[in-house]
């Protein structure tokens, strides 16, 4: 059994990934400017480590070199750096079932993205208007089609995004002042993410050296499928160089979605600026880390979807409690031979009526820990009750910056174990969660989404031997206002034992969609 040192060691480290099998190579430095080329040195190991000499050398004047090392590099991440209380800086290539896919994708994007001359053969721009579901589809799909036309993909300037300094002021995240300017330290797509292309130049290195990376104003030659027409038909006369690899070979049948997974894993690494707000994270909110197989639930009110009437907030589909989802994961831990009971879950939310309904949950049902990103949610069984309009978004954090490094922490936390996923694939947020949980995990999850189709739902239901759907039983009117109701199964999952919760909890949203005649199941369904 652990002890209470150990324990705490890994409550501080919980963002950890998973540690490959292979022993890490200990690197020893005696000058903080060999870092990057001893890093070079040795990329073909699978785990790099050393000890950090605090009293020597400041990691924040190491950390560009890492992140230099990483940015062509496709396959490797961290695992560790010093920051704060951490004396120990680890890197590594994961293990995993999709290892194979993701060298192959690796060596394509060191080729596709940082060869010599790339930036003058042309590009498909990547833009960032909005938040990060629809964003993260958007660059994943520009990436496949660039490639596809043997081009790169550049980033735009992150000014404007929603997870970005909102105001145009690099001061809070990436040091210097409040600008307007696109191209300013705040607005790079560096501030938040590792570079994408060997176009970029970084000037702010740690010696005050240009080096290659970072985002400039070199204007490489475009090429939009939507405004160009000979790159749309594929006939714009490009240098296609290539590593060569078949992609679709290597990942087979499901070679679009998994594509996609690497892409959406590879472009979102965080950069040392996103990092070390993890960091911070990480020591303010301690967290259980499953040491096995664990399960992610994704309970989320307050998504905005697309119906015959519109966009509106709250459709019937995600009118579900915290039992419902945890019903639907039972039969998907089963298929690898687990129990509910055995299984941790960790819950994914928007909600604070989830994380209150968590903490209350019978440990005979099992155990459902909050991630980082669903602590400090408001109830939205409040805002629906109160207001037929139902709940606007919940804004408890309002810097962008600190949302985003608590979401994808929590997705690496999540990463690390998790082997089932149940959520709202309705929604851009939930299917971006599940993509790029697998391109970072290097393996596909079993899933389950009561509205539109996720990841692997029909795999899964395939294993499983059930047929799902998603009819309006109802009126078209109340279908119209409130969207279509979740699917349900034959078989159906087994019900849950009871009493569910250890006190009144529960129920709040099965209450809201009877009072608008939108029973999430048939009577006959599941135990009331």
């Amino acid at each position: 059994m652990p002890t209470n040192d150990t324990r705490g060691t890994a409550l501080m480290r919980y963002a950890q990934l998973w540690l490959p099998l292979a022993a890490a190579l200990d690197l020893q430095l005696d000058r903080l400017e060999d870092l990057h080329a001893t890093l070079e040195a040795h990329e073909k190991e699978d785990v790099l480590e050393m000890t950090w000499p605090k009293q020597k050398w400041n990691y924040s004047d190491a950390a560009s070199q890492i992140d230099a090392f990483l940015a062509p590099r496709a396959d490797w991440r961290v695992v560790t750096e010093p920051w704060g209380r951490d004396t120990v800086l680890r890197l590594a290539r994961p293990a995993g079932p999709l290892a194979e896919l993701r060298d192959a994708f690796a060596k394509e994007w060191r080729v596709r993205q940082w060869a010599a001359g790339i930036c003058e053969e042309g590009f498909i721009q990547v833009a960032a208007p909005t938040v990060l579901g629809p964003n993260a589809h958007q660059w994943a799909d520009s990436l496949t089609t660039a490639w596809a036309r043997g081009l790169s993909i550049i980033p735009r300037s992150l000014m404007g995004w929603a997870y970005g300094p909102r105001d145009g002021s690099s001061g809070r995240l990436c040091g210097g002042g409040r600008s307007q300017d696109p191209f300013a330290p705040g607005n790079r797509w560096d501030c938040l993410f590792l570079p994408l292309t060997v176009c970029d130049e970084e000037l702010r290195h740690w010696d005050n050296e240009p080096r290659p990376f970072g985002f400039a104003r070199k204007q490489a030659r475009p090429c939009s499928p939507r405004h160009n027409l000979p790159c749309n038909s594929g006939t714009m006369k490009v240098k296609h160089q290539s590593a060569g690899t078949d992609l679709r070979k290597v990942a087979g049948d499901d070679h679009l979605s998994l594509i996609r997974a690497m892409a959406m894993a590879a472009m979102l690494r965080p950069s040392r600026y996103l990092r070390r707000r993890q960091a911070v994270l990480r020591q303010s909110h301690p967290f259980p880390l499953p040491n096995a197989t664990c399960a992610l639930l994704q309970v989320r009110h307050h998504a905005r979807v697309e119906t015959s009437g519109g966009s509106k907030f709250a459709s019937a589909s995600f009118m579900v409690d915290l039992e419902d989802g945890l019903r639907d994961l039972g039969p998907l831990v089963g298929i690898d031979g687990r129990t509910l009971k055995e299984t941790p879950v960790l819950l994914l939310t928007d909600d604070g009526d989830m994380v209150g309904d968590a903490s209350l949950l019978n440990p005979e049902i099992g155990k459902v820990v909050p991630l980082p990103a669903s602590t400090g949610m408001t109830s939205s069984a409040q805002q629906f009750f109160g207001s037929r309009s139902g709940p606007h978004q919940n804004q408890i954090h309002t810097d962008g910056a600190t949302e985003l490094a608590r979401i994808l922490l929590s997705l690496d936390v999540a990463a690390r174990c998790a082997s089932a996923f149940v959520g709202d694939c309705t929604s851009n947020f939930a299917r971006f969660v599940v993509t790029y949980m697998t391109g970072v995990s290097l393996k596909t999850p079993w899933s389950f989404s009561p509205g539109r189709n996720c990841f692997s739902d029909m795999k899964t239901d395939a294993k499983l031997n059930r047929r799902c759907e998603r009819p309006c039983r109802i009126s078209p009117e109340v279908c119209k206002e409130f969207g279509e109701p979740p699917r349900t199964c034959l078989p159906p999952p087994p019900n849950l034992t009871q009493p569910i919760f250890t006190g009144p909890a529960g129920g709040r949203f099965k209450r809201l969609a009877a009072e608008k005649g939108m029973e999430r199941r048939p009577a006959d369904y599941r135990h009331t």
